[in-house]
């Protein structure tokens, strides 16, 4: 059935506007003037290792959050060589640095809605780690152009927390 798409076992038409929506943002770069993908990029790095890095608070993730829109925006500003759009490198790399930019804002996201501190994840503002036998997963979510957040029980199938995977006889000696 040419002109069809598979979804859920059966056929359906095409959404001719998502398409010609998702056409338009991949070919947006191209009617925008050039300018520096490499410093946004390093931006985007300093912002995630100052503000949003091992150690962050709710300050740094505001503040963090304002930074990444901004980066956002000016890489929305940015555009790329139009001659070609066979093997364009750059065009390429403008997509990862939007990919880029998009992660960044999840992590910050989902950090900014955890309120507790635990494994690689140290809020200043919140140290303690909190009860493991109720810990929970934070999903992130993409719905309607904006980030949802759900979390979940962590189901513990091997090991729960204090538990031990050795018997008595086989732990080493202290």
């Amino acid at each position: 059935m040419p002109g069809w798409v598979r979804a859920n076992s059966e056929f359906r038409a095409p959404d001719q506007d998502a398409i010609d929506d998702a056409v338009a943002r991949c070919t947006a770069p191209f009617s925008r003037r050039g300018g520096d993908l490499n410093e946004i990029r390093e931006t985007l790095y300093t912002v995630m290792w100052d503000d949003v890095g091992i150690i962050r608070d709710a300050a740094s993730l505001a503040r963090a959050d304002g930074l990444l829109n901004e980066l956002d925006a000016r890489l929305d500003a940015v555009g790329v060589d139009a001659s070609t759009r066979a093997f364009n490198l750059t065009w390429h790399d403008w997509f990862n640095l939007k990919n880029l930019v998009l992660v960044s804002q999840s992590i910050r996201f989902a950090a900014m809605a955890r309120e507790d501190s635990r494994g690689a994840h140290y809020r200043a503002d919140y140290p303690e780690v909190r009860d493991l036998e109720n810990s929970r997963y934070t999903c992130v979510g993409w719905q309607e152009g904006r980030f949802t957040i759900e979390t979940r029980p962590v189901k513990f199938s091997r090991v729960k927390p204090g538990e031990s995977l050795l018997s008595a006889e086989d732990a080493v000696p202290a």
